[in-house]
Formats: C-alpha cells, sequence, structure tokens
C-alpha cells in the first residue's frame, strides 16, 4: 500500500480520509524570534491549533495539508507539538513561497532543487519529519527569479515522485505555471495549481483541467479580500457547474485557513475573518454544494478519493 510522509511519519494513503488540500497550522515569524525571543507567543498558538484540531477530529476531517515552507513562516517544532495532540495526519510542505530570499535569488534551480530533496529524503532541519509536498509560488507577475523556482520545483518533484501545490494569484497564472512544469516534463496529473474559483470563469478552469491539471478550489471562507473574488457562495455555484460538466474528478478543497499569524494574532485573525476557519467545508460548503446540485460521490471524489489519487501517484520519472 503507498505510503505518504506526515509530521507522525509515514501513513498509508488509504488512511488519508477527508483531505484539505492547502490549509496553514501557523505562519511565524520564525526568523524574529531567533533574534527576539521574548517576542514568540508559541504556548498561545499551540493551544489555538490543538482547539482547532479537535474540531476537525469531531467533524471526521482525516488530513490537512500544510502548505507553508520555510520562508512563509514554517515552525516544524509547533507543528511536532500539534500533531503529536492530534489523529488527524498533517502533511508538512518544502518548496518556496514567491517572497524568495535573497539567498536564493541568482541560484539555478538545480541548487534550490537540491535544497526540496532533502528535505523530502532526509528530514526538514534537523528533525526526522520529511516533507510529502511541494509548495510553489507565483504573484501578480511571474519574474525570473520565480520561473527558477518553479523549474526547481519541477526537477524535485522528478526526482522524487512528490507532488506539487502551488499558490497562482491572479489566478489566471496557472496557465504559466503549467507551462514551465510540462517544459520540466513534469506529469500535469500530480500538480495541484492553487487558489482557482475566485472569480466566474468556468471556461479558464476548464482549460487548466483539459490541459491534464487538478485545480484546488482553496480559498473558502475568505471574504472581500480582492475586489475581483466573488464569495463562497460563488465559488460553490463554479464547482457546482463544473461538476455538472463532468470535471469532479479533477477538483480539491479547502479554505487556505491558518490556526495563528504571528502579525495577526489569534484573537484579531478570529474577528477579522470569521468564516476563515478550517470547519467551514463541512459546517457551510458541503451542504450549499449538495443543495447546488453536487451529488455526494462527487463531493467524496473531490475530499478523498482525488487527494489520495496525487499522493498516490508516486516514484521518480
Amino acid at each position: 500500500m503507498p505510503t505518504v510522509q506526515t509530521a507522525r511519519g509515514p501513513v498509508e494513503t488509504s488512511e488519508l480520509g477527508r483531505t484539505f488540500m492547502h490549509e496553514h497550522v501557523a505562519i511565524r515569524g520564525t526568523d524574529v524570534f531567533a533574534h527576539w525571543p521574548e517576542l514568540d507567543e508559541s504556548a498561545a498558538c499551540v493551544e489555538a491549533s490543538r482547539e482547532r484540531f479537535a474540531q476537525l477530529e469531531e467533524r471526521g476531517v482525516g488530513t490537512i495539508v500544510d502548505v507553508t515552507p520555510a520562508n512563509l513562516g514554517r515552525d516544524i517544532a509547533l507543528i511536532e507539538q500539534v500533531q503529536a495532540s492530534t489523529s488527524v495526519n498533517i502533511i508538512v510542505a518544502t518548496g518556496m513561497y514567491w517572497n524568495v530570499p535573497l539567498y536564493w535569488q541568482g541560484r539555478d534551480p538545480d541548487e534550490m532543487a537540491d535544497a526540496f530533496v532533502r528535505e523530502i529524503e532526509q528530514g526538514i532541519g534537523e528533525t526526522a519529519v520529511r516533507a510529502g509536498i511541494i509548495k510553489l509560488a507565483s504573484h501578480q507577475t511571474i519574474e525570473p527569479v520565480h520561473e527558477v523556482l518553479l523549474r526547481a520545483g519541477a526537477r524535485a518533484h522528478r526526482r522524487t515522485g512528490v507532488p506539487i501545490t502551488t499558490h497562482a494569484m491572479p489566478q489566471e497564472l496557472g496557465l504559466e505555471q503549467q507551462r514551465i512544469f510540462r517544459e520540466e516534463g513534469a506529469d500535469l496529473s500530480r500538480l495541484v495549481i492553487g487558489h482557482q474559483g475566485n472569480q466566474p470563469t468556468p471556461d479558464y478552469y476548464r482549460e487548466l483541467m483539459d490541459g491534464g491539471g487538478v485545480i484546488g478550489v482553496d480559498n473558502f471562507g475568505i471574504e472581500q479580500a480582492n475586489p475581483a473574488w466573488h464569495e463562497s457562495s460563488g465559488r460553490v455555484e463554479v464547482v457546482a457547474e463544473l461538476c455538472a460538466d463532468g470535471y469532479a474528478d479533477r477538483i480539491v478543497l479547502a479554505h487556505d485557513s491558518v490556526g495563528c499569524i504571528d502579525w495577526a494574532g489569534v484573537q484579531g485573525l478570529r474577528d477579522r475573518n470569521p468564516n476563515w476557519v478550517s470547519t467551514y467545508i463541512p459546517d457551510v460548503i458541503a451542504p450549499a454544494l449538495l443543495e447546488a446540485g453536487v451529488s455526494e460521490a462527487q463531493l467524496e471524489q473531490m475530499l478523498v478519493t482525488n487527494p489520495r489519487r496525487v499522493f498516490e501517484a508516486q516514484g521518480a520519472y
């Protein structure tokens, strides 16, 4: 039986269950705390995260994919603490966010790929936790440094077989991401193009999926974040239309939610975004999708079968 790496070690893919493919345990100022440790409020963050995962357990969620790479505020020690307190699997990411650190600018894709492969095959930092997915990001435009990042991720993917998930914002960057991945010889069915479904442009989503890709409709609960976006009710309409057209086998779902962000604070985060919580899909969106005509089988496809298939497509190539 195929396995996937989690923060508790390898888990059989048959045990993943309902999976949210784009979430964050926490986004932390680990670089700040290295210099000003008195600012670190990790205890409050751990407590908030444990409460959050207890709510996920109650709703039958089996796995969340934490897509927080090192330069977005990944705190692997905190993730280990949270994982020890919950039955929900946490799949951890290597890769890099779009604000590429100066250290990596000017380096070639293979050097960057080596760093990603190290976190996949050996472990993150000095821990035994191995990354189970590669997170890559493009924001506003794809600058040369971002093209290096995308090519590095594709090469690490091909060397290890570990899948890729992306931040594509605006969403139209997804086609450019696919172009670069295709040039690197990547199998697009093993890659998730993220942050889709935020606009009423189903033809664009069909183009991504017709090219072989999987899309992540992964901003449920984020409202009024961008004037060009519709709210979660609009995302429901998009998913329902795509499911009616036979695309349920190429869609995964998530919230892009985060348990705590140091610069926002736990309570501040909740006050500003009351729906941006990792229980919004089971509590609100799943019933809304069913009411919009999505079948129980299609919902299960998007939450269980498709994530499992992404992680079961293994092996270097």
